[in-house]
């Protein structure tokens, strides 16, 4: 009997057991996790601000090259004096149309650039008659006023011995000329601003000035002189006086 309710509280302990066994559990709530704070907010990217427009500069206009001038055409008096000029002196010739000396009706002036010599001019005149029958207009008239301005009289000096002077050519002939005057054909000297000058006049009413880069009136009157090569040593005109002999 005691063995029989041994069996029966075994079995109700197993039931008792089972009825426990088959109640649903129920799930232990998890916690969600707490939410996170909102995401801080994404700094906006700043609107790049608009770079400033760098302005080039204009490209500055190349200057056109400079034509280079035509060369002046000589006139046939012009080119008169030129071949009136001893050769080896006919450099840089140019045609000179102002400052010319009074009444001249040409001229042209070289610019030899030398250690001795700085340019040289060529000056043809028309002498003619004036009312009272006395010429004028001559390059005499002209050598006299340019030597009388820097005080040299005719007939005094000697320029390749002084610093200034007047003499007629050829020196075997009289100081004479036609109307009982000075003679046309003529060489003088002198110095102006610390430059020696040689005055001459040619035959063909041609008067010419040198113009000296020193105050050495006896070279410069001696280069004035000189005869050039191939020229005949037995003629009467300064040698820069190249024709007609």
């Amino acid at each position: 009997m005691k063995h029989l309710s041994s069996v029966v509280a075994a079995v109700a302990i197993g039931l008792l057991i089972a009825a426990c066994s088959s109640t649903p559990t129920t799930p232990l709530a998890t916690a969600s996790p707490a939410p996170s704070a909102a995401p801080s907010a994404v700094p906006a990217t700043p609107t790049p601000s608009s770079t400033p427009a760098v302005t080039s500069p204009a490209p500055s206009a190349k200057p056109s090259p400079s034509a280079t001038p035509a060369p002046v055409a000589f006139t046939a008096a012009e080119k008169r004096l030129v071949q009136a000029l001893r050769a080896d002196s006919r450099i840089s010739c140019a045609p000179r149309r102002t400052d010319l000396p009074p009444l001249a009706v040409a001229g042209i002036e070289c610019r030899l650039d030398t250690a001795l010599v700085d340019r040289v001019g060529v000056y043809g005149f028309e002498g003619h008659l004036d009312a009272s029958g006395k010429e004028v207009g001559t390059a005499l008239e002209a050598y006299l006023d340019r030597l009388d301005q820097a005080g040299v009289q005719p007939h005094r000096g000697n320029c390749a011995a002084t610093t200034a002077g007047d003499s007629s050519w050829p020196n075997y002939l009289p100081d004479e000329g036609d109307d009982g005057g000075l003679r046309a054909e003529r060489s003088g000297c002198f110095v102006d601003a610390g430059m020696a000058n040689v005055r001459l006049t040619c035959y063909d009413d041609i008067y010419m000035g040198v113009l000296g880069k020193t105050a050495d009136v006896k070279a410069l009157y001696a280069w004035s002189w000189r005869i050039a090569a191939g020229d005949d040593t037995h003629r009467d005109p300064p040698g820069l006086c190249a024709a007609p002999d």
